[in-house]
């Protein structure tokens, strides 16, 4: 720290007629936080060789730097304005104040550097457009302005760098496209733009820069094809245009890029088809990513040459033929076609996704081979067979989604134990088998999900050792016998679902004990018994569907302290008697309303008119009697949500026609499947 400071401080020096002290407590007072420099003051003749981080030459001088050729200040949380003093360091090659808090500075103070050959204010504070004084660096071959809130347009002007080698205006608030002369700056072998809102085109004269390594404009608003005038790059070994706007097919020219390493062009509105010459031309390939676009036709073969290869997003029939594939992933294509049954048994594969696309066929047997498998996500295919046997012995799985597609198959048979499993999805298959117990001893899962499969036989009680689970859905299956109470232990689950199986018995009472539940979807069973008034505890809750059960009793009072309930309260078709509690008037945010074909008695309470966000009401097929209340929802509904109550009235002569049309009131409950 003291060698930093001794660099800066004793530059300062701006003029003959300030005196060493003057100097140094001249920038100190520029300084927004300088109480590190307390020491630093004129006190009974002190001398600034004894200030904090200050030493003295022999001769009890601070130091004459006219002589400085190199300044660096990196990461130091310097804070204020840039000293323009700085810039009359007149023989100063390296000048590096990156990775403080500059802001504020006036660049109109700044003079020519003639000697900086590097220049970098990276990741700081520092606005206004691009800084005149650097124009005037004509030296310069490092220019590092990143990560800054620079704003208008990239200067033509920076074409009197010409020296530049290494370019970094990226993550600022650039605009008005990229200059094409910037293509003029013949030396340049470092080109990064990205993450401003440039917009506009790839301009084709990038293609003069025969020295460029690496060419980066991610996020940045292109909106062109990309020219295949940038073949003749042959220098280039790492280009990423991804998440812009470019169109129009992959220029066959970059089969001249044979020095390619890195290649990103995802998301992005690219079409047609990859050239498989890209793969016989770029031996170095190590990660190829395409992800996100238009592209058609079959994964070129050719891809089985890029040997080095070690991140894909595609999927060819030669992936068996590359050694070191650890990461592959296929995100959100048109392309289609079955994975080659070899594909894993390199036994590298560490993480693959494959989500949303219409691939088909079944996985391979072999895809985990060496279990090191930590992610598997073919979410939203057509797949279909069973799942690999070695997936229950990867210890190590962390993230598992093969929702929406065709598989089959015993799930106790696919999965073992695995402790880091975090994020867990079969919703819309047809996995068969029983839930086993051991699913107790994935201690990391927050969301586990099987909807709408036929998972048959009882929820196991072990699934109450899982502590962390937020997530819990296990809608639309076979299952059977009661709700277990110990998933009232379930202290951080926020969603609940067990709607559409066919559980019975009673509604556990200490699920009230879930205090951050959202959500809770028990609907379409043989639950029976009273509502639990433990469930008005869950102040959290935003959704509550009991609907399509044997659900008898009255309703409970404290239902009107579920004050955050907002897009649904449904107990229709169960038995519920008595009358409405009043206290549902304080569900002021409610949306949906649905209390029909129960045997609810007396009038709807005057207090729900007051439930303003009321949508839509269901009160059909009741004995309710007296007036309906007034409200917009009770105005705008249908009539049909009134059918079935023939001492309701009012001012509502449709709804009379319909309750007379109906003169025997049935209540059925219908079996599933």
């Amino acid at each position: 720290m003291s060698f930093l400071l001794l660099i800066l401080f004793t530059l300062i020096v701006a003029t003959s007629e300030e005196t060493e002290a003057e100097a140094l407590l001249k920038w100190k007072s520029s300084l927004y936080q300088s109480g590190s420099l307390a020491s630093w003051g004129i006190r009974n003749g002190t001398s600034p060789c004894s200030w904090y981080g200050i030493s003295c030459d022999p001769a009890g001088n601070v130091g004459d730097l006219s002589e400085l050729v190199y300044l660096s200040l990196f990461k130091n949380n310097l804070v204020g304005p840039v000293p323009s003093q700085l810039s009359r360091l007149s023989k100063v090659r390296h000048f590096d104040l990156g990775h403080n808090h500059f802001n504020n500075t006036e660049y109109s103070n700044f003079s020519a550097m003639p000697s900086v050959l590097y220049l970098s204010l990276f990741l700081n504070n520092l606005t206004g457009v691009f800084p005149q004084f650097i124009l005037k660096c004509t030296n310069l071959t490092y220019l590092d302005l990143s990560q800054n809130a620079f704003s208008g347009p990239i200067t033509d002007s920076l074409a009197n760098l010409s020296k530049l080698t290494e370019l970094y205006l990226d993550s600022n608030n650039l605009i008005g496209g990229i200059p094409s002369v910037l293509g003029s700056i013949s030396g340049l072998r470092i080109l990064i733009l990205g993450d401003n809102s440039l917009g506009g085109p790839l301009p084709s004269s990038l293609s003069q820069l025969k020295f460029l390594e690496r060419l980066d404009i991610i996020s940045a608003g292109i909106n062109s094809t990309i020219p295949p005038e940038l073949g003749a790059c042959t220098n280039l070994n790492y280009i990423n245009l991804s998440s812009n706007q470019l169109s129009g097919p992959l220029p066959f020219t970059f089969v001249n890029l044979t020095k390619m390493r890195e290649f990103d062009i995802s998301s992005n509105n690219l079409s047609g088809e990859i050239p498989g010459e890209f793969f016989k031309s770029w031996p170095e390939l190590i990660v190829f990513k395409v992800q996100n676009n238009s592209l058609t036709g079959r994964i070129p073969p050719d891809i089985g040459l890029a040997k080095k290869l070690t991140v894909l997003w595609h999927l060819p029939d030669s992936l068996s033929q590359l050694p070191n594939l650890s990461f592959f992933s296929i995100l959100s294509t048109n392309l289609t076609g079955m994975i080659p049954p070899d594909f894993g048994r390199n036994g590298m594969l560490q993480f693959v996704h494959l989500g949303s696309n219409p691939f088909f066929g079944e996985l391979p047997q072999g895809l985990c081979t060496g279990l090191a498998l930590i992610e598997i996500t073919v979410n939203m295919n057509n797949f279909s067979g069973t799942l690999p046997s070695c997936l229950k012995d990867c210890s190590a799985l962390s993230r598992v989604r093969f929702e929406y597609n065709y598989f089959i198959g015993n799930i106790s048979e696919a999965f073992g134990v695995h402790p880091n499993l975090n994020y867990f999805d079969l919703t819309g298959n047809s996995f068969t088998g029983k839930l086993s117990g051991d699913w107790g001893q994935c201690s990391s899962l927050e969301l586990f999900h099987i909807d709408g499969n036929n998972i048959s036989g009882e929820i196991p009680a072990t699934f109450c050792k899982i502590t962390s689970l937020k997530d819990l859905s296990l809608a639309s299956n076979l299952l059977t016998g009661a709700i277990p109470m110990e998933l009232g232990n379930l202290s951080s689950l926020f969603k609940l679902n067990l709607s559409d199986n066919f559980l019975s018995s009673q509604i556990p009472s200490n699920l009230g004990s879930l205090t951050k539940l959202q959500r809770l979807d028990l609907s379409r069973n043989k639950l029976s018994g009273n509502i639990p008034s433990e469930l008005g505890n869950l102040d959290h809750l935003i959704l509550f569907d009991l609907s399509q059960n044997n659900i008898s009793g009255k309703i409970p009072n404290n239902l009107g302290n579920l004050l955050t309930m907002q897009i649904l309260l449904d107990l229709s078709r169960n038995s519920l008697a008595g009358p409405i509690p009043s206290d549902l008037g304080k569900l002021i945010q409610l949306e949906t309303l649905n209390l029909s074909h129960n045997f609810l008695t007396d009038q709807i309470p005057k207090s729900l008119s007051s439930m303003l966000s009321l949508e839509s009401v269901d009160f059909s097929n009741n004995n309710l009697s007296g007036p309906v209340p007034t409200g917009k929802a009770f105005k705008d509904d249908s009539p049909q949500a009134y059918v079935g109550n023939p001492d309701l009235c009012g001012d509502f002569s449709r709804v009379k026609s319909l309750v007379m049309q109906i003169p025997l009131r049935i209540h059925i409950a219908i079996e599933k499947r």
